[in-house]
């Protein structure tokens, strides 16, 4: 994941090589579809979201 990152912010200036690296590395490898399957049948929640900012701790930007 971090080499990944890392790809991503060297290459962030230029759209279609980013573009490019995206598609060739956004797949879901059989093993990793397998793992996320028995999560799943565990009823063990894969799609989790971290929300995050002022807003949400009740916090207003301009106090």
């Amino acid at each position: 994941m971090n080499d990944l990152s890392q790809d991503i912010l060297i290459l962030h200036s230029d759209y279609d090589e980013v573009a490019q690296l995206v598609a060739e590395k956004d797949k879901i490898s059989p093993q990793l579809q397998a793992d996320l399957d028995c999560l799943s049948k565990q009823y063990i929640p894969v799609d989790v979201t971290f929300e995050q900012g002022l807003e949400m701790l009740g916090i207003s930007a301009t106090q």
